[in-house]
Order: structure tokens, then C-alpha cells, then sequence
């Protein structure tokens, strides 16, 4: 039997807009409301799991992180509360994360946790980008207003560049994942005692099933199945990147 504060996961949504007409581009606040819905939804029980829900945690956003990524259609003040508006929620919590790729992960590890020692009751994960549509946007001459001055509480961790890279690894050029990927590659390579091309092989053939799965689902980034000939063949489409990486790998 379950115990009743074990935490489960009930239901979740996704969407995607790849070439959205420019008169309906979609804010991140509407993306991040359209998939919560669809999680509700998903549970087999919508107007019950929205009653419940008691927290809204929000994944930071590119554009809230600084950098190359500005809010150039405005900003929503609190994203968490102003997705849940959406949705008509008003829950008693809500919090944005801290910028980081483990972020998703890391949310669902802390409220599972929460959820455990009954702090939370039901907790609504959302997080979207809508840089895609900015672009499109942007290149079209189409103004768009994303701004949100939806109020209340909020627990906001700021971009905390700690949790991405740490001094170390910044003195050595370690800022970008793919560099740390790479050579976390290689030194596994390493320790299986492989020559670079026998783990690109290895990693291609892998990767060639991986896109199989990908070719059948709307939401993949490339939605295309590729060989591992494909995917190890260095080239102006398939530049290599970091070693072990070519663009397809």
C-alpha cells in the first residue's frame, strides 16, 4: 500500500509552437499555462487537481538570467503566480528557481521532498521559453506586449550563477556544459580504454536509436531519424563542436 504522503507524479503537458503564424505568437506565460492545463488534464482529473494545488514553482527563464537573451516584449513581474492566474489558481506558494540546466530536475527532487513531509500537497512544475517566437517576432517587425505585473507572494533565488559553474571551472573555460560534457567523455573514453574513434562510433550507433524515437515525437527539437554514419561524418551540417561531439552527436 502507498503511503498517503508519497509523492507521485499525476500528470504532465507539453507544447510546442515550431512556426507559429506571426499574428499568434505565443508569450512564455501563455506556453507555460497551455502545458500546465494539459498536465491537469493529463491527471484524468482537472477541476479536482487544480483545487488542490497549493504551490507553483517556475523554472527560471533565459530572459531572467541576463545575458544574450532580453525580455525584449516585457517581462512578467512574477511568473509563477502569473502562469497560475491563468489557469485560475491562486496557490499559497509560489517560487521561481534559481538559473541553472539542472533546475527542472532539481524542483521536482525539492518538492517530491516537500510533498513527503507534508510542507505541500499539490505542486504544479512549470517552465517554458518562447525565444523561438521572439525571433520570429523580431524579424518580422511584429510588436508583441509579454509584460505581466501580476502580484503576491514569491520566493525568487535569483540567477545563481554558482549552481551553474564554480570558480574553478570557470579559470580553466569551463562555462559552457558542452565543454564539461566533453570531457567528462574523455575521460571515460579513457578509463574503457577506446580510441577516439571507436567511442564515436559507440556513441553514434546509440544516439541513431535515439532518433528514432525523436523522428515520432512532435515535441523533439529533430524530429528525423539519422544514421550513425550521419552522426560521426564531420561536415559543413555536422561540424564538430567538442570533442567527442560533432553537431549531431
Amino acid at each position: 500500500m502507498v503511503n498517503s504522503s508519497t509523492p507521485i507524479i499525476v500528470g504532465i503537458g507539453q507544447v510546442c509552437e515550431r512556426e507559429p503564424d506571426t499574428d499568434a505568437l505565443s508569450s512564455p506565460i501563455e506556453l507555460a499555462a497551455t502545458a500546465g492545463q494539459r498536465a491537469c488534464e493529463d491527471s484524468g482529473s482537472s477541476g479536482d487537481i487544480q483545487d488542490m494545488i497549493d504551490v507553483v514553482a517556475g523554472v527560471r527563464m533565459f530572459s531572467d538570467m541576463g545575458g544574450p537573451w532580453p525580455a525584449s516584449f516585457g517581462r512578467a513581474e512574477n511568473y509563477p503566480r502569473a502562469v497560475a492566474a491563468r489557469l485560475g489558481i491562486d496557490p499559497e506558494h509560489a517560487s521561481y528557481s534559481f538559473g541553472s540546466g539542472n533546475a527542472p530536475q532539481a524542483l521536482v527532487n525539492y518538492w517530491c521532498g516537500q510533498i513527503h513531509q507534508q510542507q505541500a500537497r499539490a505542486v504544479l512544475l512549470v517552465g517554458s521559453e518562447a525565444t523561438a517566437n521572439l525571433r520570429n517576432a523580431l524579424r518580422s517587425g511584429t510588436t508583441l506586449d509579454w509584460s505581466d505585473n501580476t502580484a503576491g507572494q514569491l520566493d525568487d533565488y535569483g540567477v545563481g550563477t554558482l549552481h551553474i559553474y564554480n570558480q574553478v571551472e570557470a579559470k580553466h573555460g569551463l562555462i559552457q556544459p558542452i565543454y564539461l560534457y566533453a570531457l567528462l567523455e574523455n575521460a571515460r573514453r579513457g578509463r574503457l580504454n577506446m580510441t577516439q574513434e571507436q567511442y564515436a562510433q559507440t556513441m553514434a550507433e546509440m544516439f541513431a536509436r535515439f532518433s528514432q524515437v525523436a523522428a515520432e515525437n512532435p515535441h523533439a527539437m529533430f524530429p528525423r531519424t539519422s544514421s550513425a554514419e550521419q552522426l560521426i561524418a564531420r561536415g559543413k551540417g555536422n561540424p564538430p563542436l567538442a570533442e567527442p561531439y560533432t553537431k549531431g552527436l
